[in-house]
This record gives C-alpha cells, sequence and structure tokens, in this order.
C-alpha cells in the first residue's frame, strides 16, 4: 500500500471514527482527531495546505474564531482556565483546516459517515435505556431520568438525535419509490428516536426538532408552484403552533387556576391542637391548591423524621431542602402541611421525596408532559420572584441576568478567554444572588458567552462567522448543512453549546464536513 493509499484510509477512518465517537465517547473524539492530523501529515505538502487553506475566505474565517479565543489570554488573569479553554476549543482550529485540504471524498463515504454517526447515537439510546432499567448499571443514583445519559449530557444527546432524525428521514425519502427493508428501517429508527425524546424529557431537543421541522416544511411549500399547494402548507404551518400553544395553555390551567383565599375560613390549628401558619401573599401553587396554606412546621418536622432517614433541616437527593420538597408534594397531592398529611403518604412517595420529586404527578420519569408541567411551574414561580435554586428556567433568568451585567461592564473588549467564570463568580457576590454556590454557573447562552467574553466586536464577528460560510458556499439550500445550522444556532440560545468538548466537536466536524464533503454543487471551494 501506497503512502497516499495508507493516508486516505487513515483520514476516512479518522472521519468514521469521529462520526461514532460524538454520542458515545469524548476520549475517542480526541483520537479521531489524532487519526485525522496523522493522515494530513503523512499525505505531505504541508507548508502548501496550510496556504491554500487560509487562502479560502471560509476556513480563513472559521479559524479566525479560535485566534479569537487565543487573543482573549492577553487580557485574562486565570490562565488554568484560559488553557483548558483553548484546548478545548482546538477543534474550531484544525478540522476545518484539516477537512478542507483532504482528498473530498465520495458521495458513498459521504453518506457512510451519516449513517455510523446515526447508529452511534442509536447505540448511546440503547445503552441509555439499559441504564434506565437497572440493566446497565452505570448510574449509581438515577434521581433525573436526564441523567441516563451516560456519554454526554442529555441536552449534547438530543441535539445529536435531532440530526439523526433529519438524516434517518433523508435515507427514508431516498428508498421511498420502492418499499424495502431499509425504508422500513429508517422509519423505525425515526420513531425510535422519537419515542426517546419523550422518554428523555428533552424539551430542548424536542422544540427544536419541531422548529426545524415546521421551518424545513415552509422551505418546502414554498417552493411549490402550485397555488393549493402553498396555501395548505402555509395552514398546517400556522396550525400546528397555535395547537402546541393551546395544549400549553390547557395544561397551565390545569397546574396553575387563578382564585382567592378566604381567610376567614382557613382553619387556625391541625387535628392536634397545634397552629397552622398561612401566608396568604404567595401566591405559588401545586397542581392548582396552595403551597404555603396549611404549613405546621412542628408537625412536618416530628412526622418526616420518624418516616424517613433523611433530615427534615436536611438536603434531598438532588441538593434541595428536604423540608420544601416535602411542602410542595404535600400540596400537590392536596393534602395538609402537618402530621396527617405525613402520615397519608405511601412508602413509595416518601421516597420520591427523599430524591428529590416535588410533585406527585412528577413520579413517573420518562414523561414528556412532566416536563412541561415542569417548565410551566418553573414559569410561574419566575413570576413570583421565588427561589431560583433546582428551577432550569428561574436558574438560567439568573445566569442571563449576570452575562448580561457582565457584557454591560465590559462592552467593548469583553473579559477575556481566562476570566468568564471568575467573573460570574464576582458578580453573581455583586449581586447577592439568590443561587447557591453550587447553581452559579454560566450564561448557558452561547451568543450572551461570546458577548461578555470577547465584547461586542467579538460577538459581532462570531455571528459573521456563522452565516458567512452560507452565503458564500451557497448552503442555505443545501439540505444537511441547512438542518444542521437550525438545531446549533437554535440551541445556543439556552446553552453554551461551544464550551464543552462534545459540544464544540459536534459543531466543528458537522460544520466543516457539511461545507466541504457534501457532494452537492458548492460544497469545496478552491
Amino acid at each position: 500500500m501506497t503512502r497516499q493509499k495508507f493516508s486516505e484510509g487513515l483520514y476516512l477512518f479518522g472521519l468514521c471514527l469521529f462520526a461514532a465517537a460524538l454520542p458515545l465517547s469524548v476520549f475517542m473524539m480526541s483520537i479521531s482527531q489524532f487519526a485525522l492530523l496523522g493522515s494530513w501529515l503523512l499525505a505531505g505538502n504541508i507548508l502548501n495546505k496550510i496556504k491554500t487553506a487560509f487562502n479560502n475566505p471560509v476556513v480563513a474565517v472559521l479559524a479566525l474564531v479560535y485566534f479569537m479565543h487565543l487573543a482573549g489570554g492577553f487580557y485574562s488573569t486565570d490562565y488554568n482556565y484560559y488553557f483548558n479553554d483553548i484546548r478545548v476549543k482546538l477543534p474550531l482550529l484544525i478540522l476545518p483546516v484539516l477537512i478542507y485540504t483532504s482528498p473530498k471524498i465520495s458521495e458513498q463515504w459521504f453518506e457512510r459517515v451519516l449513517i455510523i454517526f446515526v447508529f452511534a447515537v442509536l447505540a448511546s439510546t440503547v445503552i441509555s435505556m439499559g441504564v434506565l432499567y437497572n440493566i446497565l448499571p452505570l448510574r449509581k443514583n438515577l434521581n433525573d431520568i436526564r441523567d441516563i445519559s451516560v456519554f454526554v449530557s442529555h441536552i449534547r444527546l438530543s441535539l445529536f438525535i435531532c440530526l439523526s432524525i433529519f438524516i434517518a428521514s433523508y435515507f427514508a425519502w431516498k428508498t421511498l419509490k420502492h418499499f424495502s427493508f431499509k425504508m422500513l428501517l429508517w422509519i423505525l429508527l425515526i420513531a425510535w428516536f422519537l419515542i426517546f425524546l419523550f422518554i428523555l424529557e428533552a424539551m430542548t431537543g424536542a422544540s427544536i426538532l419541531i422548529i426545524a421541522a415546521l421551518l424545513l416544511f415552509a422551505y418546502f411549500i414554498h417552493k411549490q408552484k402550485n397555488t393549493g399547494w402553498k396555501i395548505s402548507g402555509a395552514a398546517i404551518v400556522l396550525i400546528i403552533p397555535a395547537f402546541i400553544f393551546m395544549y400549553l395553555k390547557n395544561e397551565a390551567k390545569k397546574i396553575y387556576r387563578p382564585q382567592k383565599i378566604e381567610i376567614g375560613q382557613l382553619d387556625l390549628k391541625t387535628i392536634n391542637g397545634n397552629e397552622y401558619e398561612h401566608d396568604t401573599k404567595r401566591n405559588e401553587q401545586e397542581n392548582g391548591n396552595f403551597t404555603w396554606i396549611y404549613v405546621c412546621p412542628k408537625e412536618l418536622s416530628s412526622a418526616w423524621n420518624q418516616r424517613s432517614k433523611l433530615r427534615y433541616d436536611g438536603k434531598d437527593l438532588k441538593g434541595n431542602e428536604v423540608k420544601y420538597t416535602l411542602i410542595r408534594f404535600l400540596t400537590s397531592k392536596g393534602l395538609r402541611k402537618d402530621s396527617a398529611g405525613v402520615f397519608a403518604l405511601s412508602n413509595a412517595e416518601i421516597h420520591s421525596v427523599e430524591k428529590g420529586i416535588a410533585n406527585v404527578d412528577y413520579q413517573k420519569m420518562g414523561s414528556i408532559r412532566v416536563r412541561i408541567q415542569k417548565t410551566i411551574m418553573e414559569y410561574y414561580a419566575f413570576k413570583n420572584q421565588d427561589n431560583p435554586n433546582g428551577s432550569s428556567v428561574l436558574q438560567r433568568m439568573e445566569y442571563w441576568k449576570t452575562g448580561w451585567n457582565i457584557f454591560r461592564q465590559n462592552f467593548w473588549i469583553g473579559v477575556g478567554t481566562g476570566d468568564v467564570q471568575k467573573s460570574f463568580d464576582r458578580e453573581y457576590e455583586k449581586e447577592n444572588s439568590r443561587l447557591s454556590k453550587e447553581y452559579r454557573h454560566r450564561a448557558h447562552n452561547q451568543y450572551l458567552t461570546f458577548a461578555l467574553t470577547f465584547g461586542i466586536f467579538g460577538f459581532l464577528y462570531f455571528m459573521f462567522s456563522l452565516f458567512y460560510p452560507i452565503v458564500t458556499l451557497k448552503k442555505g439550500i443545501d439540505y444537511f448543512h441547512m438542518i444542521f445550522f437550525i438545531i446549533v444556532f437554535i440551541s445556543m440560545f439556552t446553552e453554551d453549546t461551544l464550551e464543552t468538548q462534545a459540544g464544540v466537536s459536534f459543531f466543528a466536524f458537522f460544520n466543516c464536513f457539511f461545507l466541504f464533503c457534501s457532494p452537492g454543487k458548492g460544497s469545496r471551494s478552491r
């Protein structure tokens, strides 16, 4: 075998391994990059390839995002954070150069890489189900359904699933004319991924999937010449969001019912003669029941400590205060918060409270309806300015508020690559944030993260780097890149997509793969 053939084979192996590693192994992601780099070095002509890469404006624009991170170290003070960050972000530099200057792959190999990715995602979901049903005991304490994703975060896995659904849809469409086992397989894969998204309670993934599907369908309808098809399609695009809105509104009515408390009709004492506390100024509810009436802390503490090994004044298994979890759980069942209410709970329900489950309806893991109910509850808690700890919605509001304040104070050049976490820590202290220290994280918004890290011009350049390749290479009408772009673009509103190795590798790999490797016109611009 010649050196060139070996180099080409190693390159294909690297692409396939990268696709397989994304949902399964962070370590193998690194190995796959070494394989791609080894192939690139083995092929020789290195200086010319570097020159060729940076003479291409798309590669230069993409790579400059990484150099921006390097430059951000000049005005940073935390160099441990800085060096770790530029290590994690390295795919932003090396993948555009390696993939663009490597040999063009065939359409057959392009599709093989996609198929490998889909089946790797399938393997990850199957392993997750094994964890859920304790067939694979990879998690000791499974207190949250999202913990079944053992290789990457549940958010990253949901993004992988969204992309896999659209890839599987492409292959199913290709075999649509002739019914075959392959078409049935792709349809079953799509169905499984949809089911798993619901099991995972992946609201972010489900939302992105719906939005991407609607945008894709709207584009498809727009391209139709038949007016009837266009009108029908436009109606569907409008009806689906309206249906979702009505469903959410109906769920909200079940959970939160506007009502007044008749103070004169409230009992003042428990059946044991102890006084109740009635906080009629607080409007929090669980399943339509007011949370802060009929509360007797004395009886709650005594009764709970008789029924559980976790102390009433301690923390539940999710890290929240047991007493608040217990009060919410009793309220959700329509029970009073006294000894009678505690002893009315079954042993299974006591165990649920210990695990941090704050509502009787939340005991069933693997239901996206439960996740919707939790989100609605968190929305009302946000309106009532409730304690944000443990609430994904309220915590994000705190992250965004804090991140925005940091950005405003460092408007022009940001805080630098190394000082992001330090700046958040300082700002949380300055604001006397209600967030406990274990919940004091970064922005959870990639656009805001770029803005506070590099200032307004860094943010604008990042936005430019996202859209420039689409315009230059005319990738806006390319199915795969369009879907990938929509998925990533939306995810960055609620997640720091590029702040973890799995996230940045996913973005850098598929962005370059669809820009430079797809068989469509404009994929390579040399």
